[in-house]
């Protein structure tokens, strides 16, 4: 995962997790969210990636989600086209 592809990622995750029913946090403020590793899956072209992410809290605290990501970048795509993270609603 490049850094611009990591840094996309970190801008939309807040609202892409509130918006998920197993997202445990939706009664808190989202201070922050990061991707603490990304690992590419084989096969995948490259454009798939399990990410470890860090989502920090308001109020204090901070809890791990593991999600699986796919993007299609290289083809014009990105998190505004709905591309990414798939398969995690």
């Amino acid at each position: 995962m490049t850094k611009s592809d990591r840094d996309a990622l970190e801008r939309e995750l807040p609202g892409y997790l509130m918006a998920r029913r197993w997202f445990r946090g939706k009664a808190r403020r989202i201070a922050g969210a990061a991707v603490e590793e990304a690992f590419t899956v084989a096969d995948a072209g490259g454009g798939a990636f399990v990410a470890l992410v860090r989502v920090r809290y308001a109020g204090g605290g901070a809890e791990h989600y593991v999600l699986t990501v796919a993007s299609d970048w290289r083809a014009g795509g990105g998190p505004s086209d709905g591309c990414w993270p798939r398969g995690a609603g």
